[in-house]
């Protein structure tokens, strides 16, 4: 069940990064969808992988507290899964900010992408806490024995992102900080 479960949350996020590619590309063109490649492997490798070890860390301490009907010590691990990603949410900023153009161009960006790239991984550094929050919480969802509940929180999150991003990118004219 779980494996089927990651299965239909990971589709999702892959099917609206494809969607979002396309977007870019109509929006922005190819300098968008350079910067959005750039930018992707910090946002895959130490976003999302942070958020997958707070989750599945505070699920498991979860899952055991609520077999041994020890609801405060789950709701201890909740808090702190919480507290986690806030603090997260302003040490990464806080670190990453000041060299951000340097750290770019040792994922490969160009002079011709590197603006695009910073703009919008500025953005999604300032809000890293509801990036860490969404991949951290479907975990919890499915140590609670909410399986569907937690697959269907990052379909529709997946859903809401592929309708709001091109209101943003075409409708608003944000470019890339749409995204």
């Amino acid at each position: 069940m779980y494996l089927s479960v990651s299965l239909y949350t990971l589709l999702p996020q892959a099917l609206y990064n494809l969607v979002d590619s396309i977007y870019v590309a109509q929006g922005v063109g190819t300098y968008g969808v350079g910067a959005l490649a750039v930018f992707l492997p910090v946002e895959v490798t130490l976003y999302a992988a942070i958020g997958n070890v707070f989750g599945s860390g505070a699920a498991a301490m979860m899952a055991r507290a609520l077999g041994a009907n020890d609801v405060k010590r789950a709701e201890y691990v909740l808090l702190n899964l919480l507290v986690a990603c806030g603090a997260v949410s302003v040490i990464v900023p806080v670190v990453l900010m000041p060299w951000f153009s340097t750290f770019l161009r040792l994922f490969g960006a160009t002079d011709a992408i590197l603006p695009g790239a910073v703009e919008y991984g500025q953005i999604l550094t300032v809000f890293v806490c509801s990036y860490l929050f969404g991949q951290s919480m479907p975990h919890v969802l499915r140590a609670l024995g909410h399986e569907r509940l937690s697959m269907r929180m990052v379909v529709a999150s997946a859903c809401l992102n592929m309708v709001i991003d091109p209101i943003l990118i075409f409708g608003v004219d944000m470019g890339i900080r749409g995204v």
